[in-house]
């Protein structure tokens, strides 16, 4: 991922929605999957789920609420 490859992205997904992250670059994809599995923190911003702060989720809190599916 490099450095700054996300800017100013919001997403809203209501309960029992599905997204599909699509992206001209693929590292953009992948630099917001890393961020939505906690594997990295944003240099400037915050990921929320479920209005709290993803750094404060238990795994299984985590778990419950997101799902990360990757397509090759």
């Amino acid at each position: 991922m490099s450095e700054g490859s996300l800017r100013a992205v919001t997403i809203e997904v209501g309960p029992g929605e599905t997204v599909a992250v699509v992206a001209e670059d693929p590292s953009d994809a992948g630099a917001l999957m890393h961020l939505l599995r906690g594997e990295g923190t944003p240099t400037t911003g915050r990921v929320l789920v479920a209005g709290v702060p993803l750094t404060e989720l238990t795994i299984e809190e985590s778990q419950r609420l997101l799902v990360v599916a990757e397509h090759h």
